[in-house]
């Protein structure tokens, strides 16, 4: 507890008060829970608000992360809200809360500083102002695991004491992804990953996935729609791929009337173009790519991104 109490408060965005004890003591209790569709949430232990604000890639790793029930991941952002030390961060964790809707609106309602938290939020103009002028001015500064936000005028003291400009805390880590996984990693177990066969980066199904619903479409059926992403393994399983129907037509009179990308990954790719036919993609030169697709009638422009079997 102390440890990740410690680890919070190093970030320079939570209070050290009674709100945080509950925050960690409810992280701690639910370290073992299991995930429930319709009944739990995924939960960003440092939440994903924090990693945004500082332009930092978000902490997608089973250490940042524990399942909560619906109620209790709203507690959660809750007791950030009471113990935040940024107004912005406040701000963050006060919004997810106002998104809720249903029964989940009535219990946050009842929560005893609800009202506090609500007269605190302005609209949404004046609530742009706010966050942005809360770090007017600021920089931030690390050493170790210690990170502060600071005045700029007060930099040069805590370059003094040994501490370095930016945020390090993720300065020695690196994205990787494999099969539409994303893992956030230390930079030292590269090769490791690697070998398993992940690559450097992001999938393009994990972007797609974080906006809270996907694109599908079955290439047989011509069919496309949009769906939550907690529906996505069903329609990957009864046939669907990830991503819109391609809809640009091509000549009159052309065997596969579909050609274009919309909706899947850029085709284009450094001299190159990606081609598929559903089943397969193949990378063609630009300059043959014209005589590629009238030799071979059922391949059009785009990549197929293919389930995990």
């Amino acid at each position: 507890m102390d440890s990740l109490k410690n680890y919070l408060l190093n970030l320079d965005i939570v209070t050290n008060n009674e709100y945080l004890d509950k925050y960690i003591d409810l992280i701690e209790r639910n370290s073992t829970t299991i995930k429930e569709k319709y009944k739990t949430h995924s939960h960003h232990i440092v939440p994903k608000c924090y990693f945004r604000h500082n332009n930092i890639s978000i902490d997608n790793s089973l250490n940042n992360k524990v399942n909560l029930l619906i109620k209790d991941h709203l507690l959660a952002h809750y007791y950030l809200a009471l113990c935040s030390k940024e107004e912005w961060f406040k701000i963050a964790n006060i919004l997810v809360l106002q998104r809720a809707f249903g029964d989940d609106k009535d219990f946050i309602y009842s929560l005893t500083n609800y009202e506090l938290l609500q007269t605190e939020f302005c609209d949404s103009k004046s609530r742009s102002k706010q966050i942005s002028n809360s770090m007017k001015g600021r920089i931030q500064v690390s050493k170790g695991l210690e990170v502060h936000t600071i005045l700029k005028e007060e930099l040069q003291d805590y370059l003094d004491l040994g501490f370095e400009l930016g945020n390090n805390i993720l300065k020695n880590k690196v994205s990787v992804t494999k099969d539409g996984v994303d893992r956030l990693i230390n930079k030292n177990e590269l090769d490791i990953y690697l070998s398993k066969g992940y690559v450097i980066g992001h999938s393009h199904l994990t972007s797609q996935k974080s906006k809270g619903y996907v694109v599908v479409h079955n290439l047989k059926l011509k069919k496309e729609t949009k769906i939550s992403k907690e529906n996505l393994n069903e329609y990957m399983y009864n046939g669907y791929e990830l991503g819109g129907l391609p809809t640009n037509k091509r000549k009159q009179g052309h065997p596969c009337p579909y050609k274009g990308t919309k909706g899947l990954v850029k085709s284009s790719c450094g001299g190159t173009t990606y081609v598929t036919n559903g089943l397969k993609n193949r990378r063609i030169k630009n300059d043959k790519v014209e005589s590629f697709l009238n030799d071979n009638p059922d391949f059009y422009k785009g990549m197929t991104i293919f389930k995990e079997r």
